[in-house]
């Protein structure tokens, strides 16, 4: 049975499935290692953010257990909906999709952000920023970073920042794309430029590809605009304390469904368990030095090697 939040009647709960995927040919789907549930609420004037862990196990139809992130392969971002929608107990008729290129130009028309960072993610944006360049295939020169704390991020470094599980796995890094897409949400409804507003959509809809209607595209937009001033409310799925981890055959996520269910219930509804972006996730799994102990025995393993940041 459905639960009450997953109504699409006015004035309720409407969400989008949003996908970053490795890449994006014709006739061809790479994994979804990024998956984020976004919520807006027209009544409320709110919108929520959730990560999804690409590692929960899942069963995925004609294929049998697999990864979350893999469900795409399979069946596109269509079955993606199906699972995902059916794992939290939601209606899902709505997706959008990017790669790492197309990530990239639609920050860059944004005009960039800024965003607050600690010293470990200013080593890795300036390690990493380069090889951001080379998956693109762009020859420009970014100059790296000077210091941590407040900063301006270009597209490139932005992507290099929402890739970082060095510190923390993707517990950390998941926080992270949610600290950037409410960063962008909030520049959007603060610093709102025509001329930066159509750069953006023009590029967005060459780059982004989505099942969105239009006339859904522009209440979202001024839903948005609309939206409370309060920082973005984020939740992850499954919650701390909520999966245990299995490695056979592969490094995975057993999570308990019915309670998670009933925690988003609660996130939608009461802000219960959520974090304000830009905060970042509960390290309570982790120890002194950030990474979780059971992620360092796992990085010593053939099969971590087989998986792409």
């Amino acid at each position: 049975m459905k639960t009450e939040i997953s109504k699409n009647r006015k004035g309720e709960w409407e969400h989008i499935l949003l996908l970053g995927c490795d890449a994006q040919t014709p006739g061809k789907y790479e994994r979804s290692d990024s998956i984020i549930l976004a919520s807006f609420h027209a009544g409320k004037r709110l919108l929520k953010l959730t990560s999804i862990m690409r590692d929960i196990r899942v069963d995925i139809p004609g294929h049998g257990e697999g990864k979350l992130n893999a469900a795409v392969v399979f069946g596109g971002p269509k079955l993606s909906m199906r699972i995902i929608g059916e794992m939290l107990d939601i209606p899902l008729r709505y997706y959008a999709m990017i790669n790492m290129e197309g990530l990239v130009k639609v920050f860059d028309a944004l005009g960039g952000i800024d965003i607050c960072i600690d010293d470990n993610e200013l080593d890795f944006i300036n390690e990493n920023t380069p090889d951001v360049q080379r998956i693109i295939q762009n020859e420009s020169v970014i100059e790296p970073l000077n210091n941590s704390g407040q900063v301006h991020l270009c597209g490139a470094q932005t992507l290099a920042y929402m890739r970082d599980r060095r510190h923390g796995y993707d517990y950390e890094r998941t926080a992270r794309q949610r600290k950037v897409l409410g960063t962008a949400f909030k520049k959007v409804k603060s610093d709102f430029r025509l001329q930066t507003l159509l750069r953006t959509a023009l590029c967005a809809h060459k780059q982004v590809r989505y099942n969105i209607p239009v006339y859904q595209l522009f209440r979202m937009f001024f839903l948005l605009r609309r939206a409370d001033s309060a920082p973005v409310k984020s939740f992850r799925f499954p919650a701390e304390d909520t999966y245990e981890i299995g490695s056979t055959p592969d490094w995975h996520m057993i999570v308990d469904f019915e309670t998670n269910r009933k925690l988003l219930q609660d996130f939608l509804e009461n802000d219960s368990y959520a974090e304000e972006v830009p905060a970042l996730a509960d390290k309570s799994a982790h120890n002194a030095s950030g990474i979780n102990p059971d992620y360092k025995k796992w990085k010593q393993t053939d099969a971590y090697l087989n998986e792409t940041p």
